[in-house]
């Protein structure tokens, strides 16, 4: 379980708008338990096994390898290792482009939620991440949950282009009017 916090005006906050200029914290915990003689890591416990409420919503996201998504997870921490592929912190979420359907990497919940507001074509580490995402060689597709998707859109170095393009059309644009 982490838990993230950052300081401002003397004050310790806690929550998901962490300002860009403050100064991250956090807190990781992690135990055992036993389910009769086994004994495993609480966020391998498969959820049917978990306590019912109110206790299970203290149980830590469930890591275990018989879901799609656990299965992609685990072989992404086998393969670049359990840090956030922007900030270096705990990953906790595969991260996937919602149009092609392509994972990208591992991604903590802060950077999971700022990666997709990021305008930039270079220069930040979001936008770096996005133009060479570290799991793209890995050509590994987001379990599609049976919604539909469209044909998968052009690699990260085509999108890059694609997105200069746009940006230039529209600078001539302004400088035409």
């Amino acid at each position: 379980m982490t838990c993230h916090w950052w300081v401002m005006d003397g004050v310790r906050r806690f929550g998901n708008s962490i300002p860009m200029d403050a100064e991250r914290f956090e807190f990781r915990v992690a135990w055992v338990v036993e389910l009769g003689t086994e004994r495993m890591l609480a966020g391998s416990v498969p959820p049917h096994l978990r306590c019912p409420l109110p206790v299970s919503t203290m149980w830590p996201r469930y890591l275990g390898g018989d879901t799609p998504i656990s299965r992609i997870r685990t072989r992404l921490i086998a393969v670049f290792g359990e840090a956030c592929a922007i900030c270096g912190r705990a990953a906790q979420y595969v991260d996937h482009d919602h149009d092609s359907g392509l994972v990208r990497g591992m991604l903590c919940e802060f950077c999971n939620v700022s990666v997709e507001w990021c305008p930039h074509l270079s220069g930040c580490a979001f936008a770096d991440y996005l133009a060479s995402p570290p799991a793209h060689a890995l050509a590994i597709r987001y379990p599609n949950r049976g919604r539909r998707r469209p044909a998968p859109l052009p690699t990260p170095p085509e999108g890059v282009a694609r997105r200069a393009q746009v940006e230039e059309a529209e600078k001539r644009a302004r400088q035409q009017s």
